[in-house]
């Protein structure tokens, strides 16, 4: 039976009723996000606990069931957030900034949601605006976010209150390579028995979370070791980066029992890569540590197939600076083949199954997908971490599933990150099925879908 033309224009006029109001809710939500962000961009801000009802979570079923056997102590009612939003280190800043404030939004607590207010400590004495946020009343301290201002807080005698940096100062970056060994030995042969914490580990209620250099090339050398190569060539830029990498490489893989067999590196303007890599190839390495942008691993990567003359491919370890988090198959096929560690915010960005959060972070930030997408995830990691710390701490809780990796905490505060590892194929990255989280990996997929 025909519908009638009244009835159709009435039915037609209704469905365009709700799709207006499911698109100004959208907007609503969006825009609201956006105003609370711009209103503390400048100096230090508050958001109030009451300020806004969320929406309930789409899948909120299972964001309940994510993590049934943690421990979770009573989240703070006051968290003070400090960061860098102006000099070199603003657009980070600000992406931490972006993903911390999105998971305190779609927080499940609702109006129990913690207040936040929010510190610039760019120019500023780091310690002055650490301790006036605590004067303030903050129970929670998160940030600072650049290494010289670590450095500077890891000076003051006592934390009044746990505080999560987001850096390492300056004697941590061993510790953290020292870290992922312990790591690698819990991933292949899982501890029924750990060692409990140091005494006195709860009078320093410091916590640190980096995703510095050092230590994604620690993982880096854990992977190539795990998958039992011994004697190693790094290939890294002429560049103070590259030094730090270079360093990092050789430190994590002999602590790991391996040999380095050869280290060499490229300049930044790319010149006689070839006769680099050449000369590279002729030692006895097994395997290759590397550390480059795209731009420099797209060239580097056909020079290693080409000089390399063995039965089967020169296995290419990095980290996730090869990727730069954009799918582009015609610009990276070139380096098919290269294994590495990234996020799994960044590797299942393309995936059916989204959050309401990442739609919410994409959706209000575009730029989130692009060159600063891993610190959108690092700040949402920052804030949903909190409340599971001290568990996570004294291993009275399995490891904490986030965005930027599976995480746990050493019984000095270090959260330690495992990523998953992907290998380049056709251009894109694929889950590695050789990687030692694989399965891991798989079963979670299903899990969630």
């Amino acid at each position: 039976m025909k519908m009638n033309l009244p009835n159709r224009r009435k039915t037609a006029a209704e469905d365009r009723k709700k799709q207006s109001r499911w698109r100004w809710a959208s907007h609503a939500q969006k825009l609201l996000l956006f105003i609370i962000t711009l209103t503390l961009i400048t100096g230090c801000e508050t958001i109030p606990t009451s300020s806004i009802t969320p929406k309930p979570w789409k899948n909120e079923q299972q964001a309940t069931e994510q993590y049934p056997h943690l421990t979770e102590d009573k989240p703070p009612a006051h968290i003070a957030l400090l960061l860098p939003f102006d000099g070199v280190f603003a657009d980070a800043g600000n992406a931490v900034r972006n993903g911390f404030l999105s998971a305190w939004f779609k927080d499940a607590k609702g109006a129990k949601r913690p207040r936040i207010t929010i510190h610039n400590t760019m120019g500023a004495n780091v310690q002055l605006v650490y301790k006036e946020a605590v004067s303030a009343g903050a129970e929670f301290v998160v940030g600072p976010l650049d290494k010289p201002s670590v450095a500077l807080l890891e000076e003051l005698p006592q934390f009044p209150v746990p505080t999560l940096t987001l850096n390492n100062g300056k004697e941590a970056s061993m510790q953290n390579n020292r870290n992922t060994v312990e790591t690698l030995i819990l991933t292949r042969i899982p501890a029924q028995n750990s060692p409990p914490p140091q005494i006195g580990a709860t009078k320093a209620p410091l916590y640190q979370f980096t995703l510095s250099p050092e230590f994604e090339a620690g993982q880096a050398a854990q992977r190539a070791r795990y998958d039992g190569h011994a004697r190693a060539a790094i290939l890294t830029p002429q560049t103070p980066w590259g030094q730090r990498m270079e360093h990092a490489f050789a430190t994590a893989w002999e602590q790991l029992g391996g040999i380095i067999v050869d280290s060499r590196s490229f300049p930044a303007e790319l010149k006689e890569i070839s006769a680099t890599v050449e000369r590279l190839l002729k030692t006895d390495t097994d395997c290759i540590l590397m550390a480059a942008f795209p731009r420099e691993a797209r060239q580097l990567q056909p020079q290693i197939k080409f000089h390399y003359m063995g039965n089967r491919p020169m296995p290419v370890y990095t980290t996730y600076h090869v990727f730069s988090g954009v799918v582009n198959p015609l610009l990276d096929e070139d380096i098919n083949g290269i294994i590495f560690a990234d996020m799994p915010w960044v590797l299942e960005q393309h995936s059916g199954n989204q959050s309401s959060l990442r739609n919410l972070v994409t959706s209000t930030w575009p730029e989130s997908t692009s060159k600063y997408s891993r610190f959108y995830a690092f700040g949402i990691d920052a804030y949903r971490i909190i409340p599971y710390l001290p568990g996570l701490r004294f291993r009275n809780s399995p490891n904490f599933k986030g965005e930027t990796g599976e995480l746990s905490v050493d019984s000095q505060g270090h959260v330690n990150k495992q990523s998953l590892w992907a290998v380049m194929q056709r251009g894109k990255p694929a889950p590695d099925k050789n990687g030692p989280q694989y399965e891991q990996h798989k079963k979670s997929i299903e899990r969630d879908g």
